[in-house]
């Protein structure tokens, strides 16, 4: 029972070196996501996010916990900064992991704007 639950719940997928690749929305705005897995140890994970990679985008350090299916994670620093509007200066998700799918919901802030809910939708590369 314990494996079965790893593969649906997505921890077979979810592993350092992993990149999960989709978007995140906003009421004002779309972006693509592509989420590296840097590593686990235990139920926490450490990770690198990339915000539209196609356009050399803002990148940050996140930090999160994995709780059977349940993942959540933040924003912990800046490590490639981007146009100051577009920035993130903040965010928080809280979701779940079925197979090789990440699906959440968030609040995102950029610089000088209150946070907004977001979905953040995405796939095992």
């Amino acid at each position: 029972m314990g494996e079965l639950l790893t593969v649906i719940a997505g921890r077979e997928s979810f592993v350092a070196g992993s990149e999960w690749v989709g978007s995140a929305q906003n009421p004002q705005d779309t972006a693509k996501w592509k989420l590296t897995v840097k590593r686990i140890e235990g139920n926490v994970f450490e990770g690198h996010l990339h915000v539209n990679p196609q356009h050399r985008g803002p990148e940050y350090s996140i930090e999160g916990e994995i709780q059977g299916a349940a993942i959540r994670f933040k924003m912990t620093s800046v490590l490639k900064a981007g146009q100051r509007k577009k920035q993130m200066s903040n965010f928080t998700a809280e979701g779940i992991l079925l197979d090789k799918r990440l699906v959440a919901n968030g609040n995102i802030a950029t610089f000088g704007q209150k946070a907004l809910p977001a979905s953040i939708d995405l796939t095992a590369n």
